[in-house]
């Protein structure tokens, strides 16, 4: 962390991250990225902190969904399917845990997780697969910025 960086203000940075990045991950609307790219562009040498507390965020947005899709199971009712929802539904039957990789996907990404909880999967691989989609993504998104800039 650079020298002159008020530790408090960054603190606020990262809870802001946080409840940003769980926030976009669940079916709210709004994205992350571009909160994550500001910080990695203000605080360069801070990256490796920053991909955890947004991935984290993330992959607990992700379960979220993941586990609507378990409680809503029961009400489930498939003639009322969106787009989306089928295309996820067919990416999990077809690829299964691995389909999960793609879950910070705008529009399909929630999807799965909501599928994969109505699939009953087992929570302790969804968790792994979602979490390495997501931390790959900021990872990357990371390093472009960094790269860039």
């Amino acid at each position: 962390m650079p020298a002159n960086m008020n530790l408090s203000l960054f603190n606020n940075e990262l809870v802001n991250l946080l409840i940003i990045s769980f926030l976009s991950a669940t079916l709210l609307p709004g994205g992350s990225e571009t909160y994550f790219s500001y910080l990695i562009y203000t605080n360069p040498t801070t990256s490796s902190i920053l991909i955890l507390v947004a991935g984290t965020g993330n992959t607990l947005g992700g379960m979220t969904n993941f586990w609507l899709g378990r409680l809503i199971r029961n009400n489930y009712q498939p003639q009322t399917e969106k787009k989306a929802y089928q295309k996820a539904s067919q990416w999990i039957q077809k690829h299964g845990y691995y389909a999960l990789l793609l879950s910070w996907l705008p529009i399909v990404g929630d999807p799965l997780c909501i599928i994969a909880g109505l699939y009953r999967l087992n929570a302790y691989k969804v968790v792994i697969f979602i979490a390495v989609g997501k931390f790959l993504r900021y990872g990357i998104l990371a390093f472009i910025m960094i790269q860039t800039f």
